[in-house]
């Protein structure tokens, strides 16, 4: 142990000062009068002696020493040294701190022996076997949905809930009483070990983390022995090093960021508000006041553009909850992006590079993502067919009336209600390689404003003004109807969308 933690552990227990001249690591306790280690060995010991045992001629130089008593520091130079400001026995010091230094010892090498545990194949059932057999106490591994991977001992399961569990092998969220989800909620959010005591037992339960996600527990009830602080040192630590192991892995046993809740809300696993919040809760997740979904169109790309996508959105702040689905980068944008200038990044990368994009309409329950996500590809599909060549990230909110007449068309035969006109226009466009459908279409869409139809079809007006005019003398057509242009306007829409559909 280092020179460092001695310091610590007596200035719990005495009045000190300490000069440390360079940190070392001490392996053993020598109390003799005046005789000293080789040079080389020198750093490795630790000298307890009081003031007026320090010779004459000073101490070696490179040594550690604990000195009881005061007035020292004029024999003491390029050393670490350590004085005890008050009378006591040398020699009970000497013996306390040599049962300290192995007990320090041997948590070192249960430690180290934990790190071997970890590089094993199927880690997780020997480190609770080493578990069991270092505390003999029962103790219980559960991951982040409740499903119990492993136990040693059915005292492990506590409680009859905890039995029931055993017994089915996992807890069904849907089941679990509110003052439970109450007492998980309360482990999550504490330091742990989370520490209670029931039936005369102490309970422990850590949590197995990271800032993002909540892999699972670890339970231990201390029916044989009671755990010293060390003991609770080697368990905080095994959570830790298996919260990395998972995280690095993303085993299926303890895997859980937000990356696999949206995944599972996108593909309908989730079905349940209670469902959500549990799994939201269990990845330190609070809900957002508002969303929304912006989808990034990755159809066509190489898996090398689909990272560097992925990277770029990291890059821009590692706060943003984003994954790769059906290909798409589906981002969630919540409240903080909003008041910070992490969307305006976003916007400024996506149209730096290029990005064909759609972004759904606010929603507050990601419960409904599902419907916003699908929106957001309808602002994509629509946009692409109907907006501004000049845009890139196409807004829902700009297209529902397109998304309404989607549905007209699916759900009646309209093609035998459309105006007489419209298929007048597709069959004069054929015939004479003109395009007066798409004229007359844009013409009504952008409310008969023929600098409006120039600046979106990229026409000359005096190209708009003829063909709007050859369109009214061929078809008998009169924009001042204002029935007649609205029925071929839907029309004129219907056809288009149906078009697109198939």
């Amino acid at each position: 142990m280092n020179i460092t933690e001695i310091g610590s552990w007596l200035k719990e227990k005495y009045d000190i000062t300490f000069f440390f001249h360079a940190e070392c690591f001490v392996i053993q306790v020598i109390c003799t009068e005046n005789i000293f280690c080789e040079q080389s060995e020198l750093q490795k010991a630790i000298y307890v002696m009081y003031c007026d045992d320090i010779p004459a001629k000073g101490l070696p130089e490179n040594g550690n020493y604990i000195i009881i008593g005061t007035g020292i520091t004029n024999k003491i130079s390029g050393s670490n040294y350590i004085t005890i400001n008050e009378h006591i026995d040398k020699h009970i010091l000497c013996k306390e701190l040599n049962i300290y230094i192995a007990q320090k010892a041997e948590t070192h090498y249960r430690l180290a022996r934990l790190n071997q545990i970890l590089l094993s194949d199927n880690f997780m059932e020997h480190l609770m076997d080493y578990l069991f057999e270092q505390f003999q106490n029962p103790i219980t591994y559960v991951d982040y949905s409740h499903h119990v991977i492993s136990h040693r001992q059915h005292e492990s399961m506590g409680i009859d809930l905890w039995d029931n569990t055993l017994k089915y092998g996992y807890y069904d969220p849907n089941m679990i009483e509110d003052t439970f989800q109450h007492y998980v909620d309360i482990v999550i959010r504490s330091q742990p070990p989370f520490h209670t005591k029931e039936y005369g037992y102490d309970y422990y339960v850590w949590t197995i983390k990271n800032d993002t996600a909540l892999y699972g527990f670890f339970t231990l009830i201390t029916t044989r022995q009671l755990m010293t602080p060390d003991d609770l040192t080697i368990i905080s630590t095994a959570a830790d090093l298996v919260a990395l192991k998972l995280q690095s892995i993303n085993d299926i046993s303890g895997k859980g960021d937000y990356r696999d809740v949206l995944n599972d809300l996108l593909s309908g696993i989730i079905k349940t508000e209670q469902d959500l919040t549990f799994r939201m809760m269990t990845r330190i997740w609070k809900k957002s006041e508002y969303c929304q979904i912006l989808l990034i169109d990755l159809h066509g790309k190489g898996e090398k553009n689909v990272q560097y996508v992925k990277n770029g959105i990291d890059t821009i702040s590692r706060k943003i909850k984003h994954i790769t689905f059906d290909e798409y980068e589906v981002i969630l944008l919540e409240k903080f992006l909003f008041v910070n200038d992490d969307l305006k990044k976003i916007y400024d990368y996506i149209t730096q590079y290029s990005l064909i994009s759609g972004l759904s309409d606010t929603f507050n329950s990601l419960i409904d993502i599902k419907l916003y996500y699908e929106q957001a590809k309808k602002a994509i599909l629509f946009g692409g067919q109907f907006g501004d060549n000049s845009d890139i990230i196409f807004k829902y909110s700009d297209y529902r009336f397109y998304d309404f007449m989607v549905n007209c068309a699916d759900s009646l035969e309209c093609k035998k209600y459309y105006h007489p006109v419209t298929a007048d226009l597709e069959l004069y466009d054929v015939e004479h390689k003109t395009d007066f459908f798409n004229t007359l279409l844009t013409y009504l869409e952008c409310g008969r404003s023929i600098q409006k139809t120039c600046k979106k079809m990229f026409l000359h007006k005096n190209t708009v003004n003829y063909r709007i005019q050859r369109i009214k003398e061929l078809f008998n057509i009169d924009y001042e109807d204002g029935q007649t242009v609205l029925f071929i306007y839907l029309s004129l829409m219907l056809s288009s969308i149906n078009k697109i559909k198939s």
